[in-house]
């Protein structure tokens, strides 16, 4: 999933599920290759989004079709959360 935070139509961040443990990792023009977002619970990548406190989030569906996200805190990304509209 290319992340396009500030909207000026260049990608500033990809994120990508890795087999078989299935952790997001995400690759950014300032990193020396990918880093590792978070623990293994998403299955593909689905979108994100700037909340309006202005936090990055980043969505992905389970295995089981549940919508989980993780988003970026002071220090570093959270855990994954589900997803309740």
């Amino acid at each position: 999933m290319n992340a396009d935070w500030d909207h000026d139509g260049v990608r500033d961040e990809v994120f990508f599920v890795s087999p078989p443990n299935s952790y997001v990792y995400r690759i950014s023009g300032s990193s020396n290759g990918p880093v590792r977002v978070s623990n293994g619970a998403a299955y593909t990548m689905d979108t994100y989004e700037i909340r309006p406190t202005g936090k990055h989030r980043i969505y992905a569906v389970t295995a089981g079709s549940t919508r989980i996200y993780s988003q970026l805190e002071s220090g570093g990304w959270s855990t994954w959360e589900k997803y309740v509209p």
